[in-house]
């Protein structure tokens, strides 16, 4: 298997990690059974599993160059280690109480800051690649 091809399936494999632990986040203290958690829930899930959606996107952009598709594997490592450390360190160390629950839209928030960033030059790196 080519090195960039299996860069690009490690990118793939942390996304998929990434949306199925947000996923487990979201419904691990929620009312499965109650149509109308459902309701107010869903926005908040895909909202919690968007950078690792988005990531699909943009590892399927940078497959041409190996630099990029390496550089975009670490940043999406930090993302994921940095962001699901932060909402554990929030459920498991810190006392749960309702304002705990607004880490979840500010961490999705700044890993889809931090993604957006390191693609755009993961971009810049591919085009200097290339030149």
């Amino acid at each position: 298997m080519h090195p960039r091809e299996s860069l690009h399936r490690a990118i793939l494999v942390v996304a998929a990690l990434g949306a199925a632990t947000s996923l487990l986040w979201q419904l691990e203290g929620g009312e499965l059974d109650s149509p109308e958690w459902w309701q107010l829930a869903l926005p908040f899930i895909v909202w919690q599993c968007l950078p690792f959606l988005a990531l699909f996107a943009m590892a399927r952009w940078l497959r041409s160059s190996r630099a990029a598709l390496a550089w975009m594997l670490a940043a999406s490592l930090a993302a994921l280690v940095a962001g699901h450390g932060a909402i554990a360190y929030v459920r498991f160390v810190a006392s749960p109480d309702a304002q705990s629950a607004l880490v979840y839209p500010v961490v999705a928030g700044l890993q889809l800051l931090g993604l957006f960033l390191a693609f755009i030059l993961a971009l810049v790196l591919r085009r200097s690649s290339s030149a």
